[in-house]
């Protein structure tokens, strides 16, 4: 009886499928011994929902804020020096095209 000659390369992938499939069943069995860091909620206070009551709760705050820097005369002798911002033409689709191109 004569054994067939196997190559090592094919030796090697059916030794590393082996090994994946072997990791694959270890990991996938391995349960976490600690609870989640995070926690899910359930019911009417959900994630948009808890985020507006964080801004409430917040602009709440607001209302205790001494607004007496508003009538300080530093404050009102403060002007606005901004300026518009006027339209520019847009340039070429691609900057980088040769020159006469459409460039798209």
């Amino acid at each position: 009886m004569t054994i067939p000659k196997i190559g090592k390369n094919k030796i090697l992938i059916i030794a590393l499928v082996i090994v994946v499939v072997v990791g694959f069943y270890i990991f996938k069995s391995v349960k976490p011994k600690e609870e989640p860091l995070t926690t899910v909620q359930s019911g009417a206070t959900g994630g948009i929902s808890q985020e507006i009551i964080i801004e409430l709760n917040r602009l709440k705050a607001l209302r205790n804020i001494d607004d007496s820097i508003f009538k300080n005369p530093t404050f009102t002798s403060l002007r606005d020096y901004t300026q518009a911002v006027v339209p520019q033409p847009i340039g070429r689709n691609n900057p980088f095209a040769p020159i006469g191109t459409s460039g798209n």
